[in-house]
């Protein structure tokens, strides 16, 4: 369940990056590896916060189909979600921010 819900707060930040790279005409390939997304913003010139690099470690809620866990391999905890939720509320704000000051 909680992988579930921490897969929807990646999809917002991949969304959000995304919709960044729209703004400013940044050509991106079809992915989900937020740092790909990052670093084409930071080499175009709009750096994300290095406050929001954190947000790279949400990729590994992209799979969208996950083989069973190795049993030494933790489950996702409500406190992992919390954790995607606060980091995905963060990149939402800052993207809307950004795309709401560059028309």
């Amino acid at each position: 369940m909680w992988e579930d819900l921490c897969f929807d707060a990646q999809q917002a930040v991949e969304k959000a990056t995304k919709a960044v790279l729209v703004r400013f005409k940044i050509d991106f390939p079809k992915t989900h590896s937020l740092e790909t997304l990052f670093h084409l913003l930071e080499v175009s010139g709009h750096p994300a916060p290095p406050s929001l690099m954190v947000a790279k470690d949400l990729t590994d809620y992209a799979i969208e189909m996950r083989p069973p866990l190795p049993e030494d391999e933790e489950e996702v905890t409500e406190e992992d979600h919390r954790n995607a939720v606060s980091i995905a509320e963060r990149v939402v704000q800052w993207a809307e921010k950004l795309i709401e000051d560059n028309p």
